[in-house]
């Protein structure tokens, strides 16, 4: 049973994480396609809002949240040593955690 809950609630997280990259994208696609930002400056003043700010923080969470458990599932799936499987998950949470925390420290030098 705990782990019919387990699989459910990362299910969860990946549709809720698909929807809400699908919603930025889109959002980000219609704002910068009717009103584009016409210089350097136009673009950080933009990213310095603290509404887009916080949501594209919550942005690359959520690829990051996203990828790792696709690429967990797949590690799940195809690799049946365990020290392989572990030792190759590790690295992929390494990976994501440098790639998300690099884009934090971008978004906070703004």
């Amino acid at each position: 049973m705990m782990l019919a809950k387990n699989a459910f609630r990362t299910w969860v997280w990946q549709r809720l994480s698909a929807l809400y990259l699908g919603i930025y994208i889109l959002v980000a696609l219609f704002h910068f396609t009717f009103s584009p930002p016409d210089s350097y400056d136009a673009w950080i003043h933009t990213l310095r809002h603290p509404a887009v700010s916080s949501t594209t923080a919550v942005f690359f969470f959520m690829i990051a949240v996203h990828a790792w458990i696709g690429i967990r599932d797949i590690i799940f799936d195809y690799m049946h040593h365990t020290m392989i499987r572990m030792s190759t998950l590790g690295i992929v949470t390494l990976a994501l955690f440098i790639l998300f925390f690099r884009a934090m420290i971008f978004l906070i030098r703004l």
